[in-house]
Parts: structure tokens; C-alpha cells; sequence
């Protein structure tokens, strides 16, 4: 039987990405601003994010002092695992930064949501910011428990436009479908990517969602702006796999 991995519902692991177009300058100042507010006081640990440089030379080579481009603040439960992280790191080269929380621990959408706006409002008192994208990446997971073959078409809609026959009667199969919007600097620019996976040797169905907009401008943090792009892609998850989970899959999982 399938097997869902939070037991009522599917979801292993979700991620909200809020993409900035400038960099941090020097982490650790925020990071200590965060710290003297007592902001993000759930997290029981927090630290900075470095990394070191080797520079390889015809007469050895050269180890750089430790670089801070970000900080991390991590959640975990009773039993020491770790549940929530919220990151935020430079990248592109230092250019550009972006603001992630990921939880393991996941219930339902309103208190992600509101778990994820409380963290970024405190964020935003401290460092007030701009917003070039975001994203959201929902990842379902089922344990197949048993020792025969997963039954594909017991799990997948065959009729779904995304499926086919290849796919369905596989021993290990993967789908990774890819939809953009068409670019216009004047809108909003939308990015779809969507990775189907069964494996009969793990005995593991995985389904992992991301969905994608970037702005046709950069806007600074308004959380009702926000809320309204992570309803949209939280809305697309649930519409991806109401068209690919048999009727049985949805009911197992509450998936309405």
C-alpha cells in the first residue's frame, strides 16, 4: 500500500524563496541587529554563513580567511531534529540575495504562510528590502510498502495530459515538465517546473513542484503583494496534483 509520508498528507518538505536584487553588504551586521531586537527567537540556533577561498600557485597554495556571505537560523523539536530553517545568503557572485525557509514540519497552508510572513516581517524591520522573485517548492513523498512492483496507475491519473504510456510502464521513471510565460518586460514573468518520479528499488513515489514569478519590476517587501504570489503557486500545486493523483491518492491525503 502507499504510504504517505506525514501520515494524513504527502508533503516532506516545503521551501519559500523571496529572490532580492541586491546583495548584503556585511551579513553579520544584520545578523547582530536580528540578535539585539531578539527577533526569530523560536530558532535555537543561529550562526553566520562563510566559506573559504583556495587559490592554487606555482609554489603551493594560498587558504583565504573565512568569507561571510549570509546567516542561518535554525528550529528543531523534541526529539532534536531539525524542523524549520530560514537562510539568507548572497548569490549570483554576491551580486544578489535570497531569503529561504524551509520546514519539514509541515500542517497545513495557512500556518506555513503565517509562520513565513511573522519570520519576514521581522526581517524587514530590521532590513528592509526589495523583491525581484520569489518562489514556492512544495515536495510530496510515498512510501510503497510491499514487496511487489509499484502500481503506477494506482497512484497516477492515466488520463492526465502530463502522463503517458512509456512513463506508466517503467520500472524507474522520472517526468520533468518545464512551462514559462512568454517574457515581457511589462509582466510578470512565470516559471513552472514540475518532477514526477517512481523507483521500484527505493519503493519511493516522489513528486516536486516549484513554481516561479519574477516581477516586471523591483518592488519592496509589501506583504500583501507577497501573500497573493504564494497563494498563486500554493493554488498550482494543488491543481498539479489534482490532475495527476488517482481519486483514492486525493482522499488519502486530504488533498480537498
Amino acid at each position: 500500500m502507499f504510504i504517505p509520508v506525514a501520515g494524513n498528507h504527502s508533503i516532506s518538505r516545503v521551501s519559500a524563496n523571496i529572490f532580492l536584487p541586491q546583495s548584503l553588504i556585511k551579513p553579520e551586521d544584520v545578523f547582530d541587529k536580528i540578535n539585539q531586537k531578539k527577533a526569530l527567537s523560536e530558532y535555537q540556533k543561529k550562526g553566520l554563513i562563510s566559506s573559504k577561498t583556495i587559490n592554487l600557485h606555482n609554489d603551493g597554495l594560498h587558504i583565504s580567511s573565512d568569507e561571510i556571505f549570509g546567516f542561518v537560523f535554525e528550529e528543531f523539536n523534541e526529539i532534536g531534529s531539525s524542523v524549520n530553517v530560514l537562510k539568507i545568503e548572497n548569490i549570483n557572485d554576491k551580486s544578489k540575495s535570497q531569503i529561504s525557509f524551509e520546514t519539514r514540519d509541515y500542517t497545513n497552508w495557512m500556518n506555513f504562510k503565517e509562520r513565513f510572513f511573522r519570520n519576514i516581517d521581522s526581517l524587514a524591520n530590521v532590513y528592509p528590502f526589495y523583491v525581484e522573485a520569489m518562489s514556492l517548492n512544495y515536495i510530496d513523498e510515498f512510501i510503497w510498502q510491499s514487496d511487489e512492483k509499484i502500481p503506477v496507475s494506482s497512484i497516477f491519473n492515466q488520463d492526465a495530459e502530463l502522463m503517458n504510456s512509456n512513463f506508466i510502464q517503467s520500472h524507474n521513471g522520472t517526468l520533468v515538465i518545464i512551462s514559462q510565460s512568454e517574457h515581457n518586460p511589462k509582466e510578470k514573468f512565470r516559471e513552472e517546473k514540475t518532477e514526477i518520479l517512481f523507483n521500484n528499488d527505493v519503493k519511493r513515489v516522489i513528486i516536486n513542484h516549484i513554481y516561479a514569478i519574477k516581477l516586471e519590476d523591483f518592488k519592496g517587501y509589501d506583504k500583501s503583494f507577497l501573500e497573493e504570489l504564494f497563494n498563486e503557486a500554493h493554488s498550482k500545486n494543488i491543481e498539479l496534483l489534482d490532475k495527476i493523483f488517482t481519486s483514492e491518492i486525493k482522499k488519502n491525503i486530504n488533498l480537498h
